[in-house]
């Protein structure tokens, strides 16, 4: 059972070593999203992160959009969610599995300025964090997650 403490997000742009094509879009560079998580059991603190590619291109394909307006949404979406996770998640101890479940909940249903990105895109803004809580625990008990 783990309690978020504290939360953040980084980002930084990632260039593939050869252009990936996905749909009609061709990518060459993409912001990976790292998130950092400090979790507390009983007196004891877990510190644990997760990263995810924000490819807007196959999680959020809306041409009336600029790659760089999605983008920047993406990312001031897990900003929001990184800002509220310890608010939100973070009265009440639950199993890992639990506060993923929370925070995917919460990445999809949060209301954002427009922009607003599509389900998937909100989803894919919560993995790293879930990613993050589950590295936490398994740092707390000394065990892979």
């Amino acid at each position: 059972m783990v309690r978020i403490v504290d939360a953040s997000v980084s980002f930084s742009q990632q260039r593939l070593a050869a252009p990936l094509a996905v749909g009609s879009a061709m990518i060459d560079e993409l912001t990976l999203a790292t998130a950092n998580v400090v979790v507390e059991d009983n007196g004891r603190v877990g510190m644990g992160s997760g990263a995810v590619y924000l490819s807007d291109v196959w999680a959020w394909p809306d041409e009336r959009l600029s790659h760089q307006e999605r983008v920047e949404a993406l990312q001031d979406l897990c900003k929001s969610i990184a800002e509220d996770l310890p608010k939100l998640l973070g009265a009440e101890s639950a199993h890992p599995l639990e506060v993923g479940l929370r925070i995917h909940a919460l990445a999809c249903e949060r209301l954002t300025a427009a922009p607003s990105p599509p389900t998937l895109a909100r989803a894919l803004c919560g993995s790293p964090f879930d990613a993050a809580v589950h590295d936490a625990a398994g740092q707390l008990v000394k065990a892979s997650a």
